[in-house]
């Protein structure tokens, strides 16, 4: 059929020119059923080709095919977490939302592990560990935890507002997370360029200290991160 048509084509692609590779490999989601594994592994062998371009398309033609939590992917994808381009990680990240089983503690250790000292994919990192993780994952709080820290205002937001989404309340109290990790004078530079909004703490259950009152705000209040107040003290 058509899978097996397009299989010798990307056989042999290597002898094409770039375009015609290029052409090939965006043509399998369209000509082949949703998760054919025969396109699916003919795809995953594009994704050494020498050329990012190459290697870029065959993801993107990945996410379109694969259907989610397809075993075949995960690995070959995650490998290119050290991709020469960084384009091509930012790609990779990206179908790992869509493709990757939901919670699948391999891929996120692998995300967490691999790009901890990559400041420049902070943010893509971060989103798909929140997209992929489960609550209370270790290795995605951690992840969280270190860039809640980050010089950069920006990514200091997106891995608090993470950690809010999936931090255990049983391990982990979030608010006195926020309230010690965050330099909050820091963070209101982030005021200048965009709306900023509040971090729902439905989720979380304040705990009390020494039979005291609750360490944090009740639950369904919200932590008011940025204001156009003036600065509490």
């Amino acid at each position: 059929g058509q899978s097996a048509v397009m299989g010798e084509v990307l056989k042999d692609s290597s002898e094409l020119p770039l375009f015609a590779r290029i052409a090939a490999v965006e043509a399998v989601p369209f000509v082949t059923r949703q998760g054919d594994p025969y396109a699916v592994r003919q795809l995953l062998q594009e994704l050494t080709d020498e050329d990012p371009s190459v290697r870029l398309c065959t993801v993107e033609a990945l996410r379109k095919l694969v259907k989610r939590g397809d075993p075949q992917v995960d690995k070959p994808l995650c490998v290119l977490l050290t991709d020469p381009e960084e384009y091509v990680t930012v790609a990779a990240l990206t179908t790992l939302i869509d493709t990757s089983a939901d919670g699948n503690p391999t891929v996120v250790k692998q995300i967490a592990d691999t790009l901890a000292g990559r400041r420049s994919l902070a943010i893509p990192a971060i989103h798909t560990l929140v997209a992929v993780a489960h609550r209370g994952d270790d290795n995605a709080l951690d992840f969280l935890l270190t860039k809640a820290q980050d010089r950069d205002a920006s990514v200091r937001l997106l891995a608090v507002e993470g950690i809010a989404k999936i931090a255990d309340g049983e391990r982990i109290d979030v608010t006195d997370l926020l309230l010690s990790k965050l330099n909050r004078e820091k963070l209101r530079e982030l005021r200048q360029t965009q709306e900023i909004g509040r971090i729902s703490l439905n989720h979380h259950s304040p705990r009390k200290v020494g039979g005291g009152s609750p360490a944090s705000p009740q639950s369904g209040e919200s932590l008011l991160l940025f204001s156009d107040d003036k600065p509490r003290t």
